[in-house]
């Protein structure tokens, strides 16, 4: 289990039938030892607090990452900065290695540098075709397992992805 540090989402540690949408933040410790939900969505300016569900939180950069399909917001030294898809809405996101990627829909998959986004070159072709892992795999190479499409190999110093049958 990848230790967060505390770090979740609320729809983690509520019932089932209790969806939380909209929601992220932390366990903290009270004074009797027991574990307390603590919001950090509450902090968040107004403008960057509508989003619906969380559907990663990951340790990056020196910052807790949250993912959702509107924004990817990141955590650090108390304070949060925001990375919005360039036309569309993200897809899944994933981190492999030292590196962050996410798909936007309609535009491709892409790499995180800092809190910008970049189209990989060759991203375009996963447009429409959903990513459903990226895994490391040699140096400076990633496996990419899609839904439709099988296998693809990531190569850092190559341009574009080599198809895996």
């Amino acid at each position: 289990m990848l230790n967060l540090g505390g770090y979740t989402r609320l729809s983690e540690f509520r019932r089932h039938d209790e969806p939380a949408v909209g929601e992220f933040g932390k366990l903290v410790k009270n004074s009797k030892g027991k574990y307390q939900y603590e919001s950090l969505s509450e902090k968040l300016p107004e403008t960057w607090r509508s989003f619906g569900d969380v559907w990663s939180v990951n340790l990056w950069n020196n910052a807790v990452v949250f993912h959702t399909s509107e924004r990817i917001y990141f955590f650090r030294n108390g304070n949060f900065e925001v990375v919005k898809p360039v036309r569309n809405t993200f897809a899944l996101a994933f981190r492999a290695g030292k590196r962050l990627f996410v798909r936007e829909r309609q535009l491709g998959l892409m790499e995180v540098t800092g809190t910008m986004l970049q189209l990989l070159p060759g991203g375009e072709q996963f447009a429409d075709e959903p990513i459903l892992s990226i895994i490391p795999w040699e140096k400076d190479k990633n496996i990419i397992l899609t839904g439709n499409h099988g296998i693809y190999v990531m190569n850092a110093g190559a341009n574009g992805f080599e198809s895996k049958p």
